[in-house]
């Protein structure tokens, strides 16, 4: 398995990289799939939008990167996708790139008599969201959230 310092000198790299294509990086995990360690990436825009040939783009110079540090006697992956319609909401980034959209929100107790929201999402800060309508929900209370999927 990947040591502690390569996994953190490959997340701190992949982040600048990122950054330098007006790129955040929104989930970062190594994993072992049998004797093969796993760097699982989602990649985004900071509004949403990445592309399949960005994310193709960023594996290629991520792998590069880990090949140029001669990591003695592991074989890799490197997986890097798009967070997706369905990804759930967890972090300011995550609320961030939804703007505009109509998002689901559970909460972990009665809001204005609700423990269930859907509604456009107008503005996300770090400790709270607005939705349409101007109902300010602290982020502290949400349990779980996500973009409803809209089918034409």
């Amino acid at each position: 398995m990947i040591s502690k310092t390569v996994e953190s000198s490959f997340k701190k790299y992949a982040e600048e990289m990122l950054a330098c294509r007006d790129l955040h990086l929104f989930r970062f995990r190594v994993f072992a799939r049998g004797r093969i360690s796993v760097f699982r990436l989602i990649i985004d825009h900071a509004f949403g939008g990445v592309t399949i040939d960005e994310c193709a783009c960023c594996n290629k110079l991520l792998r590069v990167y880990l090949e140029e540090q001669q990591v003695p006697g592991e074989d890799f992956e490197i997986e890097v996708f798009s967070p997706g319609a369905d990804m759930k909401l967890k972090s300011y980034p995550d609320f961030k790139r939804v703007t505009g959209k109509t998002v689901l929100i559970w909460l972990d107790r009665p809001w204005n008599d609700k423990t269930y929201i859907e509604g456009v999402l107008k503005e996300a800060e770090k400790d709270h969201i607005v939705l349409e309508g101007g109902e300010r929900i602290p982020s502290r209370i949400i349990k779980c959230a996500k973009q409803r999927i809209e089918h034409e």
